[in-house]
C-alpha cells in the first residue's frame, strides 16, 4: 500500500509552511537586535499569556508576531540570522523570543545554545492531559484536524512517523508539531536536552495553572529572573483560552492520566518540585 496523508487521515493543510512575508505573518522591528531570553513553551501551556504580560513591560521587547519559530523549523531557519534579528530591538535591554515549539525540539535547543550561550530560558508547563486536549481543539479549529479526539490519539503515532518520513520533502515534521497531542506532553523526555545545555540558574520552570491563578506572583518571579523591575500586570490576561463544546470523555482522561503518571513523576524529580496535576 502506498502511504499518503489520507492513509492516516492527515489534512493537507498540516503541511503548509508558515508565511514569511512581512506585513502578513511576520512583522519586523525598525532596528535589529539579538534575543537574550527564550520562552520555549510548552505549547498550549500559557506561553501566549506570559508573553503578553512581558510585552507590556517597557524594558522588554517581544516580536509582534509572538512566535517566530526560527530555531525549530528548517524552512524558517534557512532565512538566516540577519533575517531573524529583524524581529528584535537592540535599543531595549531584554529581547524575548517566545516560540512554544522550541521545547520539544532537540535541534532548537542546540541552535539556541550555539546562538546565545548566555541566554535565559523560561519554560511553562501544564497538566499534560489538558494540554493535549487544548492542542487538539486548536488544531480542529484551524482545520488541521477532522477526527474525534479519541481517533486522533489512536492515529497519532502513525501520523508522527509519516511526518518524519516527509521531513526531506517539507523541511519539518509538521505532523509532530500540529498533531502530536499526547506525545508532546511527555515533558520528561524533552527537558534533559535543555538542562544539559543550560545551567539551572539560567532556567525558570513555571506551572501554567499558577499563571492563571496567581499572575502577580508568577510575574514577580519572571521579572526578577530576566532582570527588570516588577511591573504590576495591567489585567489578568489568559491568551487563547478556549471553551469547548465537549469535555474529554472521563474514561479517556483516566487512561491519559495513567499514561502520563510515570512521565510526570520523572519530571518532578528532574525539576525538584511537584505540580498538582
Amino acid at each position: 500500500m502506498t502511504e499518503t496523508p489520507e492513509t492516516y487521515h492527515i489534512e493537507r493543510s498540516v503541511f503548509e509552511k508558515p508565511n514569511p512575508k512581512p506585513g502578513k505573518s511576520f512583522s519586523f522591528s525598525k532596528t535589529a537586535g539579538k534575543p537574550n531570553v527564550f520562552l520555549i513553551g510548552a505549547q498550549k501551556c500559557g506561553s501566549a499569556s506570559l508573553l503578553t504580560h512581558l510585552s507590556n513591560h517597557p524594558e522588554i521587547h517581544t516580536p509582534k508576531n509572538k512566535e517566530v519559530g526560527f530555531f525549530c523549523d528548517q524552512n524558517i531557519y534557512s532565512k538566516g540570522e540577519s533575517w531573524y534579528r529583524k524581529f528584535f530591538d537592540n535599543r531595549i535591554p531584554v529581547n524575548v523570543d517566545g516560540s512554544a515549539s522550541y521545547f520539544d525540539s532537540k535541534q532548537a535547543a542546540e541552535r539556541v545554545k550555539a546562538y546565545n550561550p548566555a541566554a535565559k530560558i523560561i519554560l511553562i508547563l501544564r497538566n499534560p492531559v489538558d494540554r493535549a486536549y487544548s492542542q487538539y481543539n486548536a488544531a480542529f479549529r484551524l482545520g488541521f484536524e477532522k477526527q474525534s479526539f479519541e481517533d486522533a490519539l489512536r492515529l497519532e503515532n502513525d501520523r508522527i512517523r509519516y511526518g518524519e518520513r516527509m521531513v526531506s520533502e517539507h523541511g519539518h515534521n509538521y505532523c509532530f508539531q500540529r498533531l502530536g497531542y499526547k506525545t508532546r506532553g511527555c515533558y520528561a523526555d524533552y527537558l534533559p536536552v535543555w538542562t544539559n545545555l543550560f545551567d539551572s540558574e539560567r532556567m525558570l520552570i513555571l506551572n501554567g495553572e499558577d499563571l492563571f491563578k496567581e499572575p502577580h506572583e508568577v510575574m514577580r518571579s519572571v521579572y526578577g529572573f530576566v532582570g527588570v523591575n516588577y511591573l504590576q500586570p495591567q489585567s489578568d490576561v489568559w491568551e487563547n483560552k478556549q471553551r469547548y463544546s465537549d469535555e474529554i470523555n472521563p474514561s479517556v482522561r483516566s487512561q491519559m492520566e495513567a499514561y502520563y503518571e510515570p512521565y510526570n513523576q520523572r519530571l518532578f524529580s528532574l525539576i525538584g518540585k511537584k505540580f498538582e496535576w
